[in-house]
């Protein structure tokens, strides 16, 4: 029996009501902001004594046009490095607007964590993107003690759709380091961060171990890269057995965790893959990361269907044998490629 959360539902937060003055400043940060290089440096307004010396805006909306400026960047990175950067320029022009709003909701999502928690935020966020989510199989997950979530990553909206899902207070997703987590500071408590130097990949590991074994609740994608989504692609191009080591690592060292696959899919519509922008970038990988971004920031014309499923956990107990320590990766693998199997290897209509 499937679990549905509908926007509106008595388990979503009541959002504040929206502050058209913010927005529309944001929307309407000139086109010299928008494309500035300048986005890793502190602007006026801002702090710079954040973690990892990453800029921390002081006031909300100093905050809202920092994560404008940083879209920007991003938008315009994301395009075929062979366009000159007047057509970068030309496309963040362009989508000023959907800038804007994103920022503007990006700050609003990170003040409702401290507010709602991050269950709460993220069902908020998703509700704002007109997504319906569906959740099945969560019903049997543990409420306290380690707990392992490994997931495919389809799109953006994925670790908030689990993390709205999991109420427990002790969730934490595993994510690289970005300069957005500078300016959205209830968002980067609720994450592991991985530093992009190979030096900085054994204090990650030493760290999501340490929460892991204190009885905390982790997020996993193991693929390490934007995947298919099986409900617009279908599965075939999704292979779990080429999951990074992370999950081995978390099965073998830490004691009575739980292993759950999570099967997300839905995040992408069919129609973000043929966005004309989307299309001019030749990399596949690059491509499905420029079409989520873009989906992302125009935001969905409808109501659309998202879901969530939960597989079986694998349960390692205290005294398991190292034997079967050494296999329960494999298992969790091995119960992903089934779902994906049932989910069935053809597109499914939106």
């Amino acid at each position: 029996m499937a679990e549905k959360t509908f926007p509106g539902s008595g388990c979503e937060p009541v959002p504040k009501p929206d502050n058209p003055a913010l927005a529309v400043s944001a929307a309407r940060l000139s086109l010299r902001d928008m494309n500035s290089s300048d986005c890793g440096k502190v602007s006026p307004g801002l702090r710079s004594d954040c973690p990892e010396g990453q800029p921390h805006p002081v006031t909300f909306e100093a905050r809202v046009e920092e994560t404008a400026r940083w879209a920007a960047q991003e938008l315009r990175h994301a395009l075929p490095p062979r366009f000159d950067r007047w057509f970068g320029r030309f496309v963040v022009h362009a989508f000023r607007r959907q800038l804007g709003r994103f920022a503007g909701n990006a700050i609003r999502f990170d003040e409702m964590i401290a507010e709602e928690g991050f269950a709460g935020a993220s069902r908020w966020m998703i509700r704002n993107t007109k997504a319906v989510l569906e959740v099945r199989g969560a019903h049997g997950l543990p409420v306290r003690g380690p707990l392992a979530i490994a997931a495919n990553h389809p799109g953006l909206l994925d670790a908030l759709a689990i993390a709205g899902s999991l109420p427990r207070e002790d969730f934490r997703i595993v994510a690289e380091e970005h300069p957005l987590w500078g300016i959205l500071n209830q968002a980067r408590q609720r994450m592991l961060l991985i530093g992009k130097s190979p030096q900085d990949r054994p204090r990650a590991a030493r760290q999501l171990l340490r929460h892991l074994r204190g009885g905390g609740c982790l997020l996993l994608f193991p693929s390490g890269k934007i995947d298919p989504d099986p409900a617009v692609h279908g599965v075939g191009q999704t292979n779990p057995a080429d999951w990074s080591a992370s999950l081995d690592l978390v099965c073998r060292t830490v004691p009575g965790v739980t292993v759950v696959p999570a099967l997300v899919s839905g995040v992408l519509s069919p129609s973000a893959m043929s966005h004309p922008l989307a299309r001019l970038q030749p990399d596949l990988g690059k491509r499905r990361w420029l079409a989520a971004t873009l989906e992302f920031l125009n935001g969905a014309d409808a109501p659309f269907a998202m879901s969530v499923q939960y597989g079986e956990p694998c349960i390692l107990d205290n005294a398991a044998p190292a034997s079967a320590k050494a296999g329960a990766a494999l298992t969790v693998r091995r119960r992903m490629a089934e779902m994906l199997k049932s989910f069935g290897s053809s597109p499914r209509p939106r």
